[in-house]
């Protein structure tokens, strides 16, 4: 009987005729570490709610948006002057674009320069999709030029316009 012989096969990137002392090792070492980057990966899917393991109950620890429209009804009326002292009316509106109700803390704000003085503060509160309008009708002290500042949910959004002293003469009229 003969006994057939093989001849090993060199691998890429072996020297001919110096065998790798543990063969296939680096191959063992790259499919463990696509494992691990497998495993963590979904792990991290999953806890962001992007990915739905099987089995697994999912809690989703997200708040609903904070989404709002706000905008004044009339731009082309507000107010571009006013007397100290006398009343000055403005209405904006605001809509909560969510999918559920929440109240909506607000400010209306008189700044000049570096000064700013709270005119109005309250709370709106509305449904899921609802609009509202909110006339806002505050009392400027004298001291020239102001900008009148609408804001809800603190500094992230806001409107405003600018607004003028009446000089004495005008007011008169």
């Amino acid at each position: 009987m003969t006994s057939a012989q093989t001849t090993p096969i060199p691998r890429p990137g072996s020297r001919p005729g110096t065998p790798s002392p543990n063969p296939g090792s680096g191959t063992r070492y790259l499919g463990a570490g696509l494992v691990v980057v497998f495993v963590v990966s979904a792990l991290v899917l999953w806890a962001a709610g992007v990915l739905s393991l099987p089995g697994a109950a999912q809690v989703s620890q997200r708040q609903s948006e904070t989404t709002a429209q706000l905008y004044f009804d009339s731009p082309a009326g507000l107010p571009t002057a006013y007397r100290p002292g006398a009343p000055l009316a403005f209405t904006w509106t605001l809509g909560n674009q969510t999918d559920s109700g929440r109240g909506y803390p607000f400010t209306v704000t008189a700044e000049r320069g570096a000064t700013s003085t709270v005119l109005e503060r309250g709370v709106l509160t509305l449904a899921a999709g609802q609009q509202a309008a909110h006339t806002s009708t505050v009392a400027l002290p004298t001291g020239g030029p102001t900008l009148i500042v609408v804001r809800i949910d603190g500094m992230a959004n806001r409107i405003f316009f600018h607004t003028t002293e009446r000089a004495a003469a005008e007011a008169g009229h």
